[in-house]
C-alpha cells in the first residue's frame, strides 16, 4: 500500500498504474520503416523513445500502438509494431520509428524480449500517457516516454525533459536524419495530462546503484539510471547528484581537481563533473570519442584519463590528456557479449592506486600502471574461465572460475590472489554450490556465499584463512561490494530495488535506500 508521502507524489495516477508481468504480445502489422522500405505517401511517419527507470527489463525492443475507432465501433482499432532503431546505443533507452496510416492513436504494449516482460496498458494508463494523431506526409516526433515502479507496479508517462528524439538520432542512428529535413510536429492530440507526474516521481527514485564506491569522508556513492548518482552523507542522509538528462549513468569516480569532486560516465558517450560545492553535474565535450557507451572511468590530471567504451559486442579503452574536449586515443580492444549488460560477466574493472586493472571471461587479467604506462597480463588459475572476480580492500582479489564438471556454480573453484593474480590460493568453504568469489575484509575476515542444500543461500565467514567456516545471522541475495572501511553493501535487483548495507561483517543488514514504499534511512532528495 503507498505511503502518505507517496501516495502525494502521485494520488491522481493511481489509476493509471499497470503491472510488469511475464508474457508475449499478440500478433500485430509491423509499421514499414521510412528508411528501409518504399515510402507511402498515404502515411505518416512516428519517432519515439522510451526510458526505464528499472532492473527488470533492459530497454523496451518491442512498442506497440493501436488506432482509435470511433465510438461503437464493431471491432478494435488496429494495431502496429513500431520498430526499435539502433539497438544497443543504451541499456535502459529504446528508440522507434514507423509509418502509420493517417488517423489517432493510443499506446497499447511494452515488451522486452530479453526478460520475457511486457506491459499490457489499461484505460487509465492509456489515458495518461494521451493519444497522437497523424497526416499523410507528417514526421511525428513524441519525444520520451518514462517508466518507473511504483511498489510492485509501474507507471509511464511523457518526459519534460525531453521533447525531441532529434539529438539521440543525430548521434546514434544518421542515417534517420533526413526525416528531420523537412521539420517535425508533436502530434499528441491535447497537453500532458494534468496528473502525470511519472518523470517527476521517477527521479526521486531513480533504481540503480553500480560500481559502489567510497570517498575520503565516508560518503556512499553509487551509479544510477535517469541521469543521477545516488549518494548517502556520513551523517545516514541518501539524496541523489543530477544530470541535466535522463540517461543512466553507469560508473562514478571521487576525485580531486580544480573543477571537480566526481566524476561520472554512462550511456550516449555521457561524461560529467560535479564541481567543488556544487549539486549538479556539469556535462563535459567528448572532443573525439566515437558513439557509444561509458562504461567505465578511470586517471588522474598527472598520468592521464581512462574511458573504457562499449559498443554492442566490442568493449574499447580510450586514452586522453585532457577529460574536457579529449582527444582519446584508443589503447585496448577486448569483445564482450550481450550478457555483458547483466552486471556479471565478461569485463570486470577496478581502480587501484597505482593504475587500474580489468578481467574479462576468457580468464585474461589486466593491469595497467600510471607511472610507466606498462600493462601486464595475468591468467585466471588453471587458465580456465572466469565466471566472477572482486578486489579486495585488503588488495586481494577473489575469484570464481567453472569446476571440473563446467556445471555453472555447482563445484566451481574459489582461489584468493595477493599479487594481482601472479599467483593463487584455492578457498574451500563448506559448501560445494558457490555464488560468488571470496571477499576478505581488511579485518582478514574472509566471506563467501554459496549454496546449502541447493536452495538456501548462505553467506559465510573464515577468520582463520578458511579453516573453519560459520553462517551468518541474516542472509541477502543481492551483489556485494566490500568498502575501505569495513562497511558492506548488498544491491537486490528484482520487483523490488534496494541497497542494504552491514557494518559488522555481514551478521546483520539494514535498508538504507529502496524504491519500494516502506521505511529507510532517508528518501532521496537533489
Amino acid at each position: 500500500m503507498l505511503s502518505t508521502r507517496l501516495t502525494r507524489w502521485l494520488r491522481p495516477a493511481l489509476p493509471f498504474i499497470a503491472a510488469l508481468v511475464l508474457g508475449a504480445c499478440n500478433t500485430v502489422t509491423r509499421a514499414p520503416d521510412p528508411i528501409k522500405d518504399a515510402p507511402r505517401a498515404d502515411a505518416a511517419t512516428v519517432i519515439v523513445s522510451i526510458t526505464a527507470n528499472t532492473t527488470l527489463v533492459r530497454g523496451f525492443n518491442n512498442l506497440i500502438v493501436q488506432q482509435v475507432t470511433p465510438s461503437g465501433a464493431q471491432k478494435p482499432g488496429e494495431q502496429h509494431a513500431l520498430n526499435q532503431i539502433a539497438p544497443g546505443l543504451s541499456r535502459d533507452t529504446a528508440l522507434f520509428v514507423g509509418m502509420l496510416p493517417e488517423g489517432e492513436y493510443e499506446f497499447a504494449h511494452f515488451s522486452d524480449t530479453t526478460s520475457n516482460r511486457r506491459i499490457d496498458l489499461g484505460a487509465g494508463s492509456r489515458e495518461l500517457i494521451g493519444r497522437f494523431k497523424v497526416a499523410r506526409g507528417q514526421t511525428v516526433d513524441l519525444g520520451r516516454l518514462v517508466l518507473t515502479p511504483v511498489s510492485l507496479k509501474v507507471v509511464i508517462g511523457r518526459s519534460i525533459k525531453i521533447t525531441s528524439n532529434k539529438p539521440l538520432i543525430d548521434r546514434y542512428a544518421p542515417e534517420y536524419a533526413t526525416l528531420f529535413k523537412n521539420g517535425t510536429v508533436a502530434g499528441w492530440s491535447g497537453p500532458r495530462h494534468a496528473d502525470d507526474n511519472v518523470e517527476a516521481f521517477a527521479l526521486s527514485r531513480p533504481v540503480g546503484f553500480d560500481h559502489p564506491v567510497e570517498a575520503d569522508d565516508g560518503t556512499l556513492l553509487g551509479a544510477s539510471r535517469l541521469g543521477s548518482v545516488i549518494l548517502r552523507t556520513p551523517k545516514a542522509q541518501w539524496r541523489a547528484v543530477r544530470s541535466p538528462g535522463l540517461e543512466s549513468l553507469l560508473d562514478v569516480m571521487p576525485v580531486k581537481t580544480n573543477d571537480a569532486v566526481l566524476l561520472a560516465v554512462g550511456e550516449f558517450n555521457t561524461l560529467l563533473r560535479l564541481p567543488p560545492g556544487g549539486h549538479d553535474f556539469v556535462p563535459m565535450n567528448t572532443g573525439n570519442l566515437p558513439a557509444g557507451n561509458l562504461v567505465f572511468i578511470a586517471g588522474d590530471e598527472v598520468h592521464g584519463w581512462y574511458v573504457a567504451q562499449q559498443r554492442k559486442d566490442e568493449l574499447t579503452i580510450y586514452r586522453s590528456l585532457f577529460l574536457e574536449n579529449g582527444d582519446w586515443q584508443p589503447v585496448r580492444k577486448e569483445s564482450v557479449g550481450f550478457s555483458f549488460w547483466s552486471g556479471q560477466d565478461m569485463f570486470w574493472p577496478w581502480r587501484r592506486a597505482d593504475g587500474f586493472s580489468y578481467a574479462t571471461s576468457d580468464g585474461k587479467l589486466n593491469h595497467l600502471d600510471y607511472a610507466s604506462g606498462q600493462w601486464r597480463s595475468m591468467t585466471a588459475p588453471k587458465e580456465r574461465h572466469i565466471s566472477n572476480i572482486v578486489a579486495n580492500p585488503d588488495g586481494s582479489l577473489g575469484i570464481l572460475v567453472p569446476g571440473g564438471s563446467g556445471l555453472a556454480g555447482m563445484f566451481a573453484e574459489l582461489y584468493l590472489s595477493q599479487d594481482q593474480g601472479k599467483t593463487w590460493t584455492e578457498v574451500k568453504p563448506k559448501n560445494s554450490v558457490r555464488e560468488s568469489p571470496p571477499m576478505r575484509l581488511r579485518s582478514g575476515t574472509m566471506l563467501v556465499r554459496s549454496i546449502e542444500m541447493l536452495t538456501n543461500v548462505e553467506l559465510n565467514a573464515s577468520k582463520d584463512g578458511g579453516q573453519t567456516w560459520l553462517p551468518r545471522k541474516e542472509r541477502t541475495r543481492g551483489t556485494l561490494t566490500a568498502l575501505p572501511s569495513g562497511r558492506l553493501v548488498s544491491v537486490e535487483t528484482g520487483s523490488i530495488f534496494s541497497v542494504n548495507l552491514s557494518t559488522d561483517e555481514g551478521d546483520t543488514w539494514r535498508t538504507g535506500y529502496t524504491d519500494f514504499d516502506m521505511p529507510s534511512e532517508a528518501s532521496t532528495k537533489k
